[in-house]
């Protein structure tokens, strides 16, 4: 290898280091046509010149894959509960279902005793001109075949509220009626017979006293 200190414009440029013997850079050449080396002393580096531009940027890499997911967080406190919404409007009433059949009878419950049966006591008589009833005696009174002016009176022992039906009829002449002890109560007692009918006159005790409460005449 020779050292020159300059070089043919064809010679290779080999390497660039640094001269053993002297520590001083230099360039090593190669002639490409007799292939001998050329070393050349290098001066001192001059400052490193400016940084060139950044070159464009380079395409983005596609994206990776994704990381696993991080375990959850624990959960927040609840929030205080909000207020009460207004009641909806109430809903249409559905229809009436089917009726339910039919349950079965009862069993019959026992008979009743038999009541006591009332027996009208009667009394039946004919032209009795001072016809006297007793009312201890009797519930009705029958006076027929009336001849005479007849005075009506009741005697006996009488209960509150004790009913007596009187039945009278003439002879075919009317004839005068006197009522002793005995007072209309919303009726008018009859002060004659009408001849020939049928009259029935309905007393009730009331109040201490003999009332009559209903006059009929046959028709």
């Amino acid at each position: 290898m020779t050292d020159i200190a300059t070089r043919d414009e064809n010679s290779i440029p080999v390497l660039l280091g640094t001269d053993p013997s002297t520590g001083e850079p230099v360039e090593i050449y190669a002639d490409p046509i007799s292939h001998a080396l050329y070393v050349i002393s290098v001066g001192d580096l001059g400052p490193t010149g400016p940084t060139g531009p950044t070159g464009a940027a380079g395409a983005v890499g596609a994206t990776g894959p994704t990381g696993p997911t991080g375990t959850a967080g624990t959960d927040g406190a609840t929030g205080p509960t909000g207020p009460t919404g207004e009641d909806g409007t109430n809903g249409i009433t559905g229809p009436t279902g089917p009726t339910g059949a039919t349950g079965t009878t009862g069993a019959t419950g026992p008979t009743g005793a038999d009541g006591t049966i009332q027996t009208r006591r009667i009394a039946s008589t004919t032209d009795d001109a001072t016809a006297v009833i007793d009312c201890d005696s009797y519930d009705e009174y029958y006076l027929t075949a009336i001849a005479n002016a007849t005075e009506i009176s009741v005697l006996g022992t009488p209960t509150q509220g004790q009913t007596i039906f009187i039945g009278l009829k003439d002879a075919g002449v009317t004839k005068g009626l006197t009522w002793t002890g005995i007072t209309g109560l919303g009726v008018t007692l009859p002060t004659d017979t009408v001849a020939g009918k049928q009259h029935i006159i309905g007393i009730k005790y009331i109040a201490s006293a003999w009332r009559a409460v209903a006059v009929n005449v046959e028709t």
